[in-house]
């Protein structure tokens, strides 16, 4: 123990039989916490200097402690790969968090107790709710293990270090989940965000659409009219319009404020799949059996059929500037048409298993594929070129979107989880873990609120304000 302003060494503690790798002071001042390859925990008077409890649990050499400011709880990392929580004035251990895959390194409290954030050996930093033990987020993009973390005293921001040199400045918003809304009767199938106003809609296999307030969670309208499972739904750029496409096989216009049914478009002999809309409203493309159709918005006449794929279209998009038509398929390829002549200009391949959904960038410059073969693919839209694979996924990806910047990378998986992606490197920012299989996802224009509709009919509405590497 040093005095700071002279320098001056006040006290040796003596107890531990091997090294010690850590200490922690608590914020009255008066006990000191170490940490040790003996694989101990143990707990000091300031005051007096004596050795007042010995914590043991891990199964190896400990690396970190932190002590919360209001004493109640002692976190500790291990070469076990594990944390532990302690009780500080009982000295019970509360419990292990589990979900590392390699020795942790160093973790970090937030100023409130409430958290944790754990860097691990195994590339990533985890963030924790201590209430429950529970893993709330993964974050990577260092290239080696990360060796230390700390914590802002707001909580906003973390800053790591790498065995790669670097240290990184992530921004982080621990209170994430805004809404979860449990209103449909069956699993979700397809969800849009507005672009100005904050509304989300979202397509269910119960055969209704509803509308969202983004803000308050609040249902706004049931859109009753599909006699079937209604697959897909795409928001026009005004913000004034809804089309819908079903298994009925039909698609709807719907006037996103009232939820009025304003017009029914019949042409498809087969379940249509997806529906995607131009940014100008003129033109409406849907998805089904090997086919395409492009309709006129204002009229709802039918302008072309594209025929190529050889199998269920499963996902469609178009580009910014209207020249564009992208589609996915069963039959594992996605094609790029022209939109005005309706003739296809390039089918690219990849995909090991069915490629189920399909984003643009705003820019026209990339395509973004989601596949059951657990991947995400992405593409130069130009040339057709595979540019990179996103691994990451433990189970099929069901959905994908953008940011309004073309940035970040939103997908949605069979496995439970929200990945966000920087769309230029690759690198999975961050990781949020749902208690379903998730089919369909969407990002706000802003990036700041993301929408996932799961398997049991729940729509989760979570900020993202942050966990993004700076």
């Amino acid at each position: 123990v040093w005095d700071f302003a002279t320098g001056q060494e006040l006290h040796s503690l003596s107890g531990h039989s091997d090294s010690v790798n850590s200490v922690a002071l608590s914020a009255d001042g008066h006990y000191i916490v170490s940490a040790s390859d003996d694989r101990t925990l143990k707990i000091w008077s300031f005051d007096t200097d004596q050795e007042l409890y010995t914590l043991t649990g891990h199964g190896s050499r400990i690396t970190s402690v932190a002590l919360s400011k209001d004493r109640h709880y002692i976190v500790s990392t291990s070469n076990d790969h594990t944390l532990k929580l302690w009780d500080f004035d009982t000295r019970q251990e509360l419990c292990t968090l589990i979900g590392h895959t390699d020795q942790v390194n160093s973790v970090a409290l937030s100023a409130d107790g409430r958290y944790a954030v754990s860097a691990s050996a195994d590339n990533t930093l985890k963030v924790w709710d201590l209430a429950t033990g529970k893993e709330l987020r993964t974050l990577t993009g260092h290239t080696c293990g990360f060796t230390s973390v700390a914590l802002t005293s707001s909580g906003h921001h973390i800053l790591s270090a790498s065995i790669d040199g670097t240290l990184k400045l992530w921004d982080l918003d621990i209170d994430r989940d805004l809404h979860t809304l449990q209103d449909h009767s069956h699993g979700i199938m397809s969800v849009a965000v507005s672009r100005v106003k904050r509304y989300a809609v979202s397509a269910s296999y119960d055969r209704t659409l509803k509308i969202w307030d983004l803000s308050t969670g609040r249902e706004l309208h049931t859109l009753a009219g599909h006699p079937s499972v209604v697959s897909s739904v795409a928001l026009s750029g005004d913000d004034r319009y809804i089309v819908s496409a079903s298994y009925d096989p039909k698609l709807k216009i719907w006037d996103l404020n009232t939820g009025q049914e304003l017009r029914t478009l019949k042409g498809h002999s087969s379940s249509v799949h997806s529906v995607a809309l131009s940014v100008d409203n003129r033109h409406i493309v849907s998805a089904s059996y090997k086919t395409l159709k492009l309709w006129d918005f204002e009229t709802g006449q039918e302008l072309h059929t594209l025929i190529g794929h050889r199998d269920w279209v499963h996902s469609v998009a178009l580009s910014a500037d209207g020249r564009f038509i992208v589609s996915a398929s069963e039959d594992r390829t996605l094609k790029v048409w022209d939109l005005s002549t309706g003739q296809e200009l390039r089918s690219l391949t990849g995909h090991s298993d069915a490629v189920r959904s399909v984003a643009l960038s705003a820019d026209g410059r990339y395509i973004v594929s989601a596949s059951w073969d657990n991947t995400l693919k992405v593409w130069d839209l130009s040339t057709g070129q595979e540019l990179r694979s996103l691994a990451g996924h433990a189970n099929r990806v069901a959905s994908v979107d953008l940011s309004a910047d073309s940035h970040i990378i939103l997908s949605a998986s069979h496995d439970s989880t929200l990945k966000l992606w920087n769309l230029v490197t690759g690198v999975c920012l961050t990781t949020y873990q749902a208690n379903e299989p998730l089919l369909a996802c969407a990002i706000a224009p802003d990036g700041s609120i993301v929408v996932a509709g799961g398997v049991s009919g729940r729509l989760h509405i979570l900020r993202v304000v942050g966990a993004v590497e700076r």
